[in-house]
């Protein structure tokens, strides 16, 4: 999560809410329980974030 974190600007916080409420869908886990995201979320993460900002 900390990588994705990294490319969207998002906080670590923030990320794991949206991932707990589902606003994140379908995110995978590995073997070890940690989060897979895939390149659409990442991009969408990232829109997000920066469309938030700007409204502000």
């Amino acid at each position: 999560m900390a990588e994705v974190c990294k490319m969207t600007g998002l906080t670590y916080q923030t990320l794991k809410f949206y991932c707990n409420e589902g606003l994140v869908p379908y995110v995978q886990r590995d073997k070890n329980n940690h989060h897979l995201f895939d390149d659409a979320m990442v991009r969408g993460g990232h829109e997000r974030h920066s469309s938030l900002h700007q409204s502000l």
